[in-house]
């Protein structure tokens, strides 16, 4: 009787031992993988950051550089012919 007493203890051990692993592994936080993007303000499609246009609806995705006005030195967008605040040519 004190073998068979024995080896119970000795496979009640071994299941605690893996439950505890189990346990620990089941609680240990994973790895979540970050994807970054940039969101088209037109749609709201989601897009690599490496893309100009959306993928969706062919808009830009970044804004168009910017350009001062000659007269009253106002923030214009570069495809603007003439200023926004005064109606100035922007380009010469």
């Amino acid at each position: 009787m004190g073998g068979s007493n024995a080896f119970s203890a000795g496979v009640g051990l071994a299941m605690g031992l893996l439950m505890g692993q189990y346990v620990l592994e089941t609680m240990r936080p994973r790895r979540v993988e970050v994807r970054r993007v940039v969101v088209c303000q037109t749609c709201g499609a989601h897009n690599p950051l490496e893309n100009r246009f959306c993928s969706s609806c062919g808009h830009s995705l970044y804004p168009p550089p910017r350009v001062t006005c000659p007269s009253c030195r106002s923030a214009m967008p570069a495809t603007y012919r003439f200023c926004g605040n005064c109606r100035s040519a922007l380009h010469g």
